[in-house]
């Protein structure tokens, strides 16, 4: 039976404006055995003192292209603000409160993971994008991160789901090197938030979306159908591989 939530626009909406919003390049190298195998991303976090709101810049680049394409055809992807649904993102409010959505043939199915990182401040100082930061070291989920943050930019977040140090996270490196966040652009003025939050929702588990995610790639396997030289045949499917080093080793 599925339940499914609305967010209360008094405290679980992200605000129309936002004070600013930080870019990040995401490198990722996922293999253990073959460390040229390396996942990039570049994504973007809204901000305000008490939420921050990513998403992924690629998947909302093609969202946009598609809308373009499309035209009035598709109203679904746009509204009168030209806001775009994303595929996946990440809200985080002072209750450490994480949310990760993926949309899955009009519905949208969230996990919720409460997650709170012990940081040590150190006293090392560095310029990242000329602002000034300061060190602080962490372990979670596995995994020991270093972090400079900018007490410029008052607000306690950063990239993924780094939070609660007294400013924004600029740059957040595991000792390993397999994991790296960094700044690429900074923007302390006010903005329009132009990505749109489902309102209605279902939330489930990481295993439950994990299980979602399989059967939604078994039944594209299953049905899709190739023609060529006018025969109509279906490919072998794709077996999606494991990483041995994920992000998340706890």
């Amino acid at each position: 039976m599925k339940y499914f939530f609305i967010f209360l626009f008094s405290n679980l909406i992200f605000s129309q404006k936002a004070d600013g919003y930080i870019d990040y390049q995401y490198i990722h190298k996922v293999d253990l055995v073959d460390k040229a195998k390396i996942r990039k991303a570049q994504f973007r976090i809204f901000f305000t003192p008490s939420k921050t709101f990513a998403y992924d810049l690629n998947k909302y680049n093609r969202s946009l292209e598609i809308a373009k394409q499309l035209g009035d055809q598709n109203p679904e992807f746009k509204n009168e603000k030209n806001q775009i649904k994303p595929n996946d993102f990440i809200i985080i409010d002072l209750q450490k409160q994480i949310y990760n959505s993926f949309e899955y043939k009009n519905s949208s199915y969230l996990v919720k993971d409460t997650v709170l990182q012990d940081w040590t401040i150190l006293e090392d100082k560095k310029l990242v994008l000329n602002y000034s930061c300061q060190k602080a070291i962490t372990t979670f989920r596995g995994r020991d991160y270093e972090a400079w943050f900018t007490s410029d930019i008052p607000v306690p977040f950063g990239p993924w789901k780094f939070n609660g140090l007294p400013g924004a996270i600029l740059s957040v490196v595991d000792k390993t090197g397999d994991v790296e966040f960094s700044a690429i652009k900074i923007n302390t003025a006010q903005v329009d938030n132009i990505i749109e939050e489902p309102l209605y929702y279902e939330e489930v588990t990481k295993e439950k979306l994990a299980e979602i995610n399989d059967n939604y790639t078994s039944q594209i396997n299953t049905n899709f159908m190739v023609t060529k030289n006018g025969e109509q045949y279906a490919p072998v499917p794709k077996i999606k591989k494991k990483i041995n080093n994920p992000i998340e080793l706890q």
